[in-house]
């Protein structure tokens, strides 16, 4: 009973302290989902369930009635928005032209009348130099003469009316150049809208995002597929990561970047590692991973990456040794 007792003592301690160098993972695979955000329908698939791709392959192709009634929307308003900046832009420029003939009008007149003006006042002037019953003190000067005077003020009213009107050229101009015009801000939004739609509808066009094996293929062509529902799955030819499972009991056996050495216990054949990840809470272990399926286990996951030419199968369970 004593040396069954301390056997027991020593294989339960031999045991657990292999957990701190030695414990079990499973082969893994990236898995890609094939989804769109939107309603779609499937036109055509180019590939069948367990076939194999490269990265870049054409997949399916998919139509969106929903996306292409937005795209037809969108260009509709912005073409419309369009021909009312056009509309606004030959308005103002009308409006410029128009100002510019009224300057110019308003010149020639108001020079004509200071022109009459000017003759008259010279005229005054030169046959008041002959009557010498008018005393030269009683002669008003040149700038007390009525004649100057309306002169002066039609020069004025001249200076005036020009500036109100390049002042309001000015403002003219700055709405048609100006960024915060409501109709350019409005084909601004339209184009961005426009463009961003034109980008989903090419990424309908499904090509596989790597290199591996073709999953289950869930629709048919001509089926309606709703939002985000998977239409298939594709995963990678080999395993990429093993996800491990490191006893409660072992605190500090493993970090991250740390080097392992992986071993199937199929065929005895190993590859080197690297820790990727390792989990920051307890877990419970998978039932494939108890010695005893009935017993629970705990402990903290660890992910770790091996090269893409490994022999491993997929979901293939493995011995994880850290390179202490």
């Amino acid at each position: 009973m004593w040396g069954l007792a301390i056997g027991g003592v020593v294989l339960f301690n031999a045991t657990f302290s292999n957990y701190s160098t030695v414990f079990m993972g499973i082969a893994e695979s990236d898995e890609l989902e094939v989804s769109y955000p939107s309603p779609v329908e499937i036109r055509d698939i180019l590939v069948g369930s367990g076939q194999e791709v490269k990265e870049g392959d054409l997949l399916m192709v998919v139509e969106s009635p929903e996306l292409d009634l937005k795209i037809e929307t969108v260009g509709f308003q912005l073409a419309e928005i369009k021909a009312r900046v056009n509309v606004s832009g030959r308005e103002t420029i009308a409006q410029i032209e128009q100002i510019e003939n009224q300057i110019a009008t308003k010149t020639i007149d108001i020079n004509s009348s200071i022109a009459q003006l000017e003759a008259q006042f010279q005229l005054n002037k030169d046959l008041t130099k002959g009557l010498k019953s008018i005393q030269s003190d009683q002669k008003p000067t040149d700038g007390q003469s009525p004649i100057k005077m309306r002169m002066a003020a039609l020069k004025e009213e001249l200076e005036l009316f020009i500036k109100a009107s390049n002042d309001r050229i000015s403002q003219l101009n700055g709405t048609l150049t100006s960024t915060q015009n409501p109709y350019e801000v409005q084909v601004k939004n339209l184009v961005d809208e426009l463009r961003s739609l034109n980008e989903s509808k090419q990424k309908l066009t499904n090509y596989a995002p790597i290199s591996g094996v073709v999953g289950s293929i869930n629709f048919e062509v001509g089926e309606t597929v709703s939002p985000y529902s998977p239409i298939m799955a594709i995963y990678s030819k080999s395993p990429s990561f093993v996800q491990g499972f490191l006893h409660e009991s072992v605190i500090k056996g493993i970090a991250i970047n740390d080097k392992v050495e992986i071993r199937s216990q199929q065929n005895g054949g190993f590859e080197e590692g690297q820790v990727i990840g390792v989990g920051s809470r307890i877990i419970e272990f998978p039932i494939r991973l108890r010695k005893n399926p009935e017993v629970a286990i705990w402990g903290r996951e660890v992910q770790i990456s091996i090269p893409d030419t490994n022999d491993f199968l997929l979901g293939e369970k493995v011995i994880v040794r850290v390179n202490n």
